[in-house]
């Protein structure tokens, strides 16, 4: 829907001037807007408006009064191209949709005329986002004003029971029970938040507490009202009691929960639990909390944070978001602007409601943050983050945090340490293995949740609609990785055979693996040796390919495998085959022969010729340091003693490329005996 909101009533009254809302200063302006926009396009006279205005107690010239103030209104709020006079009185021209509550009408309006309750829940989260506290506030002791406001509050109420009953519809009981137990709570005689308390607490095989929820409304309707629940509660306690097939969930189960790119999140009810009962204790109780979520690249991370920031834009949240880059950061400061590039972006945008004084603060500071004085300007964003979420719950994320610039992670921490006081929600994902990164986090332990593969069962949930032998192959190429998963499952079609749907998955899944590496740059030398080596080697063995020290070798090691890259301890190989190829094939010619050459080297340490022959034949002839001409041809020897003629004559034909000079003729009778 395009909107073209000037004038916003569902909270205190504003207008949009230079961009930028600004509340109406003085209560007989606020007042005086608030009547033209409640009555959009229609012209009301001076006689009535000065009758809603001064609620029947006008000065002795209304007049005089009414038209100075629409004088400040049209000079001070830029209104004056839409508050035209015109007999007997003034009309508001705006166009359809120029206030927020015909935005919210006709919201509402489309959700009641929506029958699948997918659509409906969204549209009526759109709806319930609009509001920013009690419509005209400060306007309530003003009697016109005061039954507005009651309308108003009705149509909120009821977009919220609405959407709730959209809820239960799609299936989400469970998610719902602890929001509703704390509405029922705040509203303890409010019948239909206890019919749908009852009927979602029954979904959840809990059929007693919803008696119980029943019972505690009578006694209290009974003690303050001196009446009794009306008819539908009461059908609904004998549907309970005789547990009627009408009551249970909708066929086929819950809908499954999806990230705001529409991605399917299988096996990862906890975390969303988590993220629910954090955003339902900042809109509600105006506490927030803190989680982050740690695991191997493509574990669903991302997936995580974007779910989050989606249910919060839902449920009306401020945003403000960031991501970790690994050219950046050096950047002191990169990822605290681009959470709160937001601040800045032009105020039509309505997700972020900053009064004048605080963008100009936020620009203040975003301007001069530096090296120097870091605990102040950290210690003023709070303030800003505190002063904002004063204004509206804030939910704060930060993605791949172990690339963030030091000051940003700092910052966040600091956020997160004093989260409680104020409804901010932070939240960011990670992998670990970046120790000053690592430092910075450490202290939130308990609230990290640290990301598992996917069971085969997952895998083929989130691989829905191929066939069983397809899900099975991919789960044992992925192991469970929902990025790996959907990799090898993108190019899965009606017209392609299943083989070839495989190998372009595998192709893709390559290139994953080697954009991965990539963002580990500092383990690259250990990365390349464990490639060229090609299977479960010693640590020695591999620093000594690497051409670095065993300490530092150990340090890479531990890198890659706190990111699930690597595994073993003595002996280390990648934790999946697919790593080795992928990193294989990116090494240059020239860089890779130089691997080879040392690799050689280390298997000659132990005497193994036939392991230096295997990695002399991938290397140029005449090229490094090594005796490829001896080690060829014991290598030959020993695999003809032990009846390995395929691999004597490999190493024979390599031998072959080699200044063999008057031995030429002895190898060339070799060859032709081992072929024969």
């Amino acid at each position: 829907m395009i909107v073209d909101v000037r004038v916003r009533l569902l909270g205190p009254v504003e207008a949009l001037v230079d961009g930028a809302w600004r509340p109406v200063a003085g209560l007989r302006r606020q007042a005086l807007l608030a009547a033209l926009a409640l009555q959009a396009r229609e012209v009301v006279s001076a006689e009535a408006l000065v009758d809603l205005v001064w609620d029947g107690d006008e000065p002795a010239k209304a007049n005089n009064s009414l038209q100075s103030h629409v004088s400040f209104l049209r000079r001070e709020l830029a209104l004056r191209d839409v508050i035209v006079g015109r007999a007997p009185g003034y009309v508001l021209d705006l166009g359809v949709g120029g206030t927020d509550v015909e935005v919210v009408d006709g919201l509402v309006r489309q959700a009641r005329a929506e029958t699948d309750p997918g659509r409906r829940t969204g549209l009526l989260r759109l709806a319930l986002r609009w509001w920013r506290g009690p419509a005209l506030a400060g306007l309530h002791d003003l009697s016109w004003f005061g039954e507005q406001a009651a309308r108003l509050e009705a149509v909120r109420r009821g977009a919220a029971w609405a959407l709730t009953d959209a809820r239960l519809a799609l299936g989400e009981h469970r998610a719902l029970v602890a929001e509703l137990e704390h509405l029922a709570d705040q509203h303890p005689l409010d019948e239909e938040l206890h019919r749908q308390l009852m009927l979602a607490l029954y979904r959840c095989g809990r059929p007693s507490d919803a008696l119980s929820a029943f019972g505690r409304l009578r006694r209290r309707l009974a003690e303050q009202l001196g009446v009794d629940p009306g008819p539908v509660l009461r059908e609904l306690e004998a549907s309970i009691l005789r547990h009627d097939a009408t009551l249970e969930p909708p066929a086929g189960g819950p809908v499954p929960a999806v990230d705001g790119g529409g991605r399917v999140l299988v096996e990862r009810s906890a975390e969303l639990r988590v993220i629910e009962a954090a955003l339902t204790r900042a809109a509600t109780s105006g506490s927030g909390s803190v989680g982050f979520f740690e695991g191997a690249a493509g574990i669903g991370k991302s997936s995580l944070l974007s779910y989050a920031r989606t249910r919060a834009e839902e449920a009306g949240f401020n945003l403000a978001a960031g991501t970790g880059r690994l050219l950046e950061t050096g950047h002191a400061w990169g990822c605290v602007r681009q959470m709160f590039e937001c601040l800045l972006r032009s105020p039509q945008d309505t997700s972020i409601p900053l009064a004048g004084a605080e963008r100009a603060t936020a620009r203040h500071l975003l301007a001069e943050v530096g090296p120097d004085g870091e605990y102040q300007f950290i210690d003023s964003l709070h303030q800003l983050v505190v002063d904002l979420a004063a204004r509206g719950p804030l939910l704060v994320t930060l993605d791949d945090l172990q690339w963030a610039d030091p000051p940003s992670a700092r910052l966040l921490a600091y956020l997160a340490a004093r989260a409680e006081r104020s409804p901010v929600v932070v939240m960011a994902a990670l992998r670990p293995g970046v120790a000053e990164i690592d430092r910075i986090v450490a202290g939130f332990a308990q609230a990290t949740w640290v990301l598992s593969p996917l069971s085969e069962r997952g895998s083929a949930a989130l691989l829905h609609g191929v066939d069983e032998t397809f899900a099975s192959r991919c789960h044992a190429v992925a192991r469970g990785n929902p990025l790996w998963l959907r990799e090898l499952g993108r190019h899965v079609a009606a017209d392609v055979p299943a083989d070839d749907a495989f190998e372009r998955g595998l192709r893709g899944l390559r290139r994953l693996l080697q954009a991965q590496i990539r963002q580990l740059p500092a383990t690259l030398p250990v990365v390349q040796a464990m490639a060229v080596l090609g299977g479960p080697a010693p640590v020695e063995a591999i620093a000594v390919t690497a051409g670095i020290g065993v300490d530092e070798a150990l340090d890479q090691l531990a890198v890659l495998q706190v990111n699930h890259l690597v595994e073993g301890a003595q002996r280390c190989s990648f934790a999946h085959p697919l790593t080795g190829e992928a990193v294989y094939e990116w090494i240059g010619p020239a860089e890779r022969a130089a691997l080879h050459v040392r690799a050689a080297l280390v298997a000659l340490r132990t005497n193994d010729v036939v392991a230096a022959a295997s990695h002399v034949v991938r290397v140029p002839a005449r090229w490094g340091d090594v005796d490829a001409v001896s080690v060829l041809d014991q290598a030959a020897q020993v695999c003809l003693d032990r009846g390995s003629v395929d691999d004597a004559v490999v190493f024979l034909r390599r031998l072959l490329e080699e200044d063999l000079g008057s031995d030429r003729q002895r190898i060339l009778n070799r060859l032709a005996a081992a072929e024969h």
